[in-house]
């Protein structure tokens, strides 16, 4: 196979496979009420759902992108997306939670196994221009799967069951499988680097304990933040007293790079827990239906994806902090119009909800750039896996915050049914965490720009 051919093949599975990522991701959300109703789940199982998935995409996707450029990016891809086609299936044929967790812990697994790969097989297989461009194509394939999640949810959910739901990506990633084997190639980016298995393992255990302390603080889980601090002093010293550390830890001495990781993360936190608390308003205070409910939060995706466009235009003309600063100044304002959803009219929150969207794509254009920028191309895949992670990092701290408040104001034997007024005062709390982050966030990325003028000056 020629290596136009090649490259053309490589794009379309990149597409295809972040599409599907990004409608995994999202599509639960909104079928978690129906799945929460069948189950009998409460509301730490409920929570879990999401939080299982996410804990074990950030443990995983820093240490895997070393082992799979060592040992073939090929292989751990077909991996992947099977174990993805097998986790489809363990939660759509489960009897009962306990099943359906396990399926969903298949999924963080082959998420960041997919997730790591598709970024090296782009990085290995395409260069220069046509790198630049190809990034940008795979990333608006991942949009359009984040803008069409809820409608695809909604309706498939409403008119057959949440399990079909889970079967119908099955054709997806069988798609993408036979895309790769039709390739038939194999990538390696350092075969004769030595991984740091030690290291993984500790990194791992941190961020599973670390999400562990975030979500148990009403139960005691303070006592594992002592651990936590250990096991981060031993791994930043051992990474940086070894030949092939498992992250650059260099990459963190540039302040631009660590305010741009900071505010994806901030970013991330905000716009994943609006969207959670919204989901769940819609459907157990208005009793909206999955349907409705996807209907409702669609728009906000679109216009994500045109603001991201035109962000993107932008970023020629502007400075890239300036725009990202814009982006957050717009969430505060969504946030605290959605979160006042108990006493404003349906419309204003579908407006805040555009809002929100307008917010997040002025974001992701500006800030992908600039942390893109901040690095060199030999540190592409520590880049961005670090962003991944971080991005990944909000969503789940966040969700473990939220278990927190919810656990206090609700009780964890409750259901979301139970106590609606305290689901909305909860929704309140956290935005009031987020207003506080953006604050800081703004401040962080406004201070940079100064710097970078003052020093041009």
């Amino acid at each position: 196979m020629d290596k136009v051919k090649e490259d053309k093949l490589v794009i379309i599975l990149g597409c295809l496979v972040l599409f599907c990522i990004q409608i995994l991701g999202n599509m639960v959300t909104l079928a978690i009420p129906s799945i929460s109703q069948d189950f009998h789940m409460n509301v730490d199982l409920t929570n879990a759902v999401s939080l299982i998935y996410l804990v074990l995409v950030i443990s995983l996707v820093l240490p895997l992108a070393k082992i799979i450029s060592k040992y073939g990016v090929g292989k751990f891809l077909k991996i992947g997306i099977s174990l993805g086609i097998i986790s489809l299936i363990v939660c759509a044929i489960s009897p009962n939670s306990t099943i359906f967790l396990i399926g969903r812990a298949f999924q963080g697994i082959s998420s960041a196994l997919i997730c790591c790969s598709i970024n090296l097989i782009l990085y290995l297989q395409l260069s220069g221009e046509d790198f630049g461009k190809s990034i940008g194509i795979v990333l608006s394939a991942g949009y359009v799967g984040l803008a069409l999640s809820y409608l695809f949810a909604g309706i498939i959910t409403y008119y057959l069951s949440w399990r079909i739901l889970f079967l119908s990506l099955m054709l997806l990633y069988i798609v993408a499988f036979f895309i790769l084997m039709k390739l038939d190639k194999e990538w390696f980016l350092k075969k004769d680097i030595s991984i740091d298995y030690r290291d993984s393992i500790i990194y791992s255990i941190l961020m599973i304990l670390f999400v562990g302390f975030m979500s148990n603080l009403d139960f005691g889980g303070i006592y594992i933040l002592p651990v936590c601090l250990v096991l981060l002093i031993i791994f930043i010293w051992l990474e940086k007293n070894i030949e092939y550390p498992l992250y650059n830890i260099k990459l963190l001495k540039n302040p631009d790079y660590m305010v741009g990781n900071f505010s994806s993360f901030v970013v991330f936190f905000t716009t994943f827990i609006v969207m959670y608390v919204l989901n769940f308003y819609l459907q157990y205070a208005l009793d909206y239906n999955s349907y409705m409910t996807g209907l409702f939060l669609l728009p906000a995706a679109i216009v994500m994806i045109i603001f991201a466009y035109i962000a993107g235009k932008l970023t020629v003309k502007y400075d890239l902090r300036l725009l990202s600063v814009v982006g957050c100044i717009i969430l505060i304002i969504a946030g605290y119009i959605i979160f006042k959803m108990d006493f404003i009219p349906i419309y204003q929150i579908f407006i805040g909800c555009i809002v929100l969207g307008i917010g997040e794509g002025f974001f992701l254009a500006s800030n992908n750039k600039q942390v893109g920028q901040t690095i060199d191309s030999e540190n592409f895949i520590d880049s961005a896996s670090f962003l991944f992670t971080n991005r990944e990092l909000g969503k789940t701290i966040s969700l473990s915050i939220y278990f927190v408040v919810a656990g206090l104001m609700l009780g964890s034997d409750s259901s979301f049914d139970d106590a609606v007024l305290k689901l909305i005062m909860t929704g309140e709390t956290m935005m009031e965490i987020s207003i506080v982050l953006l604050i800081t966030a703004i401040i962080l990325l406004f201070v940079m720009w100064l710097r970078k003028k003052y020093i041009k000056a």
